[in-house]
């Protein structure tokens, strides 16, 4: 089989030498038009990957609950009430919401953060040991704040990569004391550096960790910025972020069916709406590629129908020293997937070299770089084959039906 395959191969290659000219214009059309599909499939996917990573840095079922604003009036109230949560909102969500299974409330405000002669303005946060794992937190240095940080309000801070760099340097950090709104803080961990960020607020990289019972000494912690959360399993997830509302609706006097009174960020549902976005642009990049490829192969297809009307007197005599139409009809489409597979295989090359070379491209999450995956290439090769075969099939059905007799006549009388 390895045999016929090379021996079809070999004869179309050579055939097709025979126009040269107009098979290496046609060619160029499909490596432009293969390498733009690579190129477009590569963005998607890096795009992808940028909005996973970050995203992704966070527990994939968090839910971030904030203050807003009522837009339905409720029990004589009217609408464009505030609403504020408060540490006492966290407590009740705790004992009451069953559908969660941890949660952290979250205090942040900007101080002035001092060591030695260094100082600056960042964000602080008062968290609870959970929300080490609600953010997917992994430790450079050191640990994360623990039950007994809170319980006994101890005043220790661990700092993101960024401020570490900031305040230390290449120095070591942990152990040391800092001063945090002009309270002492003693650093127990630094976080490994990462680019996650919220719709809320900055990376953890360039904020601070404290617990929140020793927050009041910096800032009040009446008013909370968040509420984080996780459900306890995704079969519950949107029962559970109702289960929230509901009952920061009874706390608060507003209608549960109000989705303006509180601020609901699902990340789960934020993930599933950006992967649909960027399978619409595969799903458009793919069209294109495929409109592209089909004009080439337009190309394909007339440089087979010249062929087989310059090769007429060949398979006049192919079939009359006993050829069979099924191969005059291999032949032909063989040649055609040289051509197209061939030229694919210089524009997939050209696709991933201009992918490695071309710089990242900006993004509101960060940088994005262009990452022609396995899959996408597969998928080029799979659009590739099938415009080859369907330009081959018109050229290869007419050099199979003509007579042998009448195409040696023809090329006689040619």
């Amino acid at each position: 089989m390895s045999d016929l395959v090379s021996s079809l191969i070999t004869e179309a290659w050579f055939n097709l030498q025979a126009s040269r000219g107009r098979s290496l214009i046609t060619m160029l059309g499909i490596v432009w038009g293969i390498a733009s599909v690579v190129i477009f499939l590569a963005m998607a996917d890096g795009v992808e990957t940028g909005i996973t990573a970050t995203l992704g840095e966070l527990a994939s079922d968090v839910v971030i609950v904030r203050a807003g604003q009522t837009s339905k009036g409720f029990s004589g109230s009217k609408p464009g009430k505030p609403i504020t949560l408060t540490p006492q909102d966290a407590g009740a969500l705790r004992r009451q919401a069953w559908r969660i299974e941890m949660l952290s409330p979250e205090v942040t405000q900007a101080r002035i953060y001092q060591f030695d002669d260094r100082s600056f303005e960042m964000e602080v946060c008062g968290v609870e040991p959970a929300y080490a794992a609600l953010h997917n937190m992994q430790m450079a240095e050191g640990r994360f704040l623990n039950g007994d940080d809170l319980r006994q309000q101890r005043k220790f801070v661990v700092l993101g990569d960024q401020i570490k760099q900031r305040l230390f340097r290449n120095q070591p950090a942990v152990g040391q004391d800092i001063r945090i709104g002009g309270i002492r803080f003693t650093v127990v961990g630094i976080l490994k550096d990462r680019t996650n960020t919220s719709r809320f607020s900055a990376p953890d990289n360039r904020r601070g960790f404290i617990p929140f019972a020793s927050a009041g000494y910096v800032m009040n912690t009446q008013e909370l910025s968040s509420i984080v959360l996780q459900p306890v399993s995704t079969a519950v997830h949107t029962a559970a972020i109702e289960q929230v509302r509901t009952l920061l609706a009874q706390r608060h006097q507003f209608s549960p069916a109000d989705q303006q009174a509180v601020d609901i960020w699902d990340v789960m549902e934020t993930v599933n709406l950006f992967r649909g976005m960027v399978l619409g642009i595969k799903g458009i990049n793919i069209f294109l590629g495929i409109l592209t490829l089909l004009i080439s192969g337009v190309g394909v297809m007339n440089v087979m129908l010249v062929a087989v009307a310059e090769r007429t007197g060949e398979i006049g005599l192919r079939k009359a020293i006993g050829a069979r139409r099924r191969d005059v009809l291999v032949q032909f489409i063989a040649e055609a997937l040289v051509i197209t597979m061939t030229a694919g295989a210089v524009g997939i090359l050209l696709g991933v070299i201009l992918c490695l070379i071309i710089p990242p491209v900006p993004m509101p999450f960060g940088q994005t770089k262009l990452e022609p995956h396995a899959t996408s290439i597969a998928i080029a090769f799979a659009i590739l084959f099938a415009v080859g075969f369907l330009s081959g099939v018109a050229p290869a059905v007419r050099a199979a039906r003509l007579h042998p007799v009448e195409a040696l006549r023809q090329d006689t009388a040619v």
